[in-house]
């Protein structure tokens, strides 16, 4: 999660809508790096009256009790932790395995871990941290970050290059053959194709009231045909190989998080735990998390899906008490609680079936195994 202080974010009441400002802080988790850990919480508490609900409809899982040995920290230990990290708060997190994990620090440093040791791979620059990582297995690697801020590398040098002057880029999916797609804090989507970064359009969900571009939180894709971008106002965008479109969420809750195994199994998580799920053919919502703010979604397949949870206190007005995360695995049917993790965290990354990796406050990196 960056600085940006005073983002606005919106939600609609009945048949007004009503903007309300959420002061960023600190780092808080995917989409933004601003939006990280304790910044995304403060701002969605804010909004968390009167948001309007998911749509309901097909088959939907259940949730699985807090009990039994599932529940607690022992599916996770912890990975070797370099000296120099300690205290750090690690924001976001891609890797090739558990030999090859890359973070971003609060700082906007970018580390990388090798399965024996730490390494500063990009370091801090507090005028443009940055908010996201993401590589592909041939060894490329992208970080994005404030005021248009892309680091591209390929696997021997870095190139430093701004696609926007003012937008902060919060997010940023790559593939292979060189495409690239990065979404930010106007509503902005960049692509890269053949080494060049475009912006292919003026963003259309622009606010009808106030004029204000609704901000893009996260970006994922696969193939050259099908991506999605979320956002706020539960904003669902997809490319169909030749524009973006609009597709109905069903929900107005900001989503924070996307991810998918193919085109008919698309995950979306975001404000108030709301869960939502493509099959294919339309959005549905599944049952939400109840005291959580859900910021990250991963997995290896249609059966192996990991979402991330935050604890949000009950009142707005109040600073939660305890606060943790919440580490959840489905099986595409069914979500189980597999740990309560404090202190908090901010990312995950799914690197095998059963196993993901995860990232937080006080330079935290565990491996999590599912239980059930």
């Amino acid at each position: 999660m960056a600085v940006v202080t005073g983002h606005l974010f919106s939600t609609s009441f009945g048949g007004g809508r009503q903007r309300c400002r959420g002061v960023v802080a600190g780092p808080l988790r995917k989409r933004p790096a601003a939006l990280v850990g304790a910044t995304i919480l403060v701002a969605l508490s804010a909004c968390s009256a009167g948001l309007g609900r998911p749509e309901t409809g097909g088959e939907r899982p259940s949730i699985a009790p807090d009990t039994g040995p599932a529940f607690g920290q022992a599916p996770c230990t912890r990975i070797a932790q370099a000296p120099w990290l300690a205290r750090e708060t690690l924001s976001h997190l891609w890797a090739r395995g558990e030999d090859d994990i890359w973070v971003v620090a609060d700082r906007g440093a970018l580390h990388r871990f090798d399965g024996t040791r730490w390494t500063r791979a990009i370091e801090a620059d507090v005028t443009r941290p940055l908010n996201d990582v993401h590589g592909t297995s041939s060894g490329e690697v992208i970080a994005v970050g404030q005021r248009g801020l892309v680091l591209a590398y390929d696997g021997a040098r870095w190139e430093s290059l701004s696609i926007a002057d003012r937008e902060n880029v919060f997010g940023v999916w790559v593939l292979d053959g060189g495409r690239a797609i990065a979404v930010g804090s106007d509503g902005g989507i960049y692509e890269r194709s053949g080494g060049s970064w475009t912006h292919p359009l003026v963003a259309p969900w622009d606010d009808p009231w106030s004029g204000h571009r609704d901000a893009l939180f996260a970006v994922w894709g696969v193939g050259s045909t099908d991506a999605w971008a979320v956002g706020e106002l539960g904003v669902v965008l997809r490319w169909d190989g030749s524009t973006w479109a609009h597709e109905s969420s069903g929900t107005t809750a900001l989503l924070v998080d996307v991810w998918g195994s193919g085109t008919d199994d698309v995950w979306a998580v975001g404000q108030g735990g709301t869960i939502l799920h493509r099959d294919g053919h339309a959005w549905t919502a599944r049952p939400e998390v109840e005291g959580y703010t859900l910021i990250a979604v991963s997995g290896t397949g249609p059966g192996d899906v990991w979402i991330l949870g935050r604890s949000r206190a009950p009142d707005p007005d109040l600073i939660e008490s305890d606060p943790h995360g919440l580490l959840l695995h489905g099986n595409g049917a069914s979500l189980s609680r597999v740990a309560e993790l404090r202190p908090p965290p901010n990312d995950i990354f799914a690197v095998a079936p059963g196993t993901t990796l995860v990232v937080g406050e006080d330079a935290t990196v565990l491996r999590c195994r599912a239980t059930r």
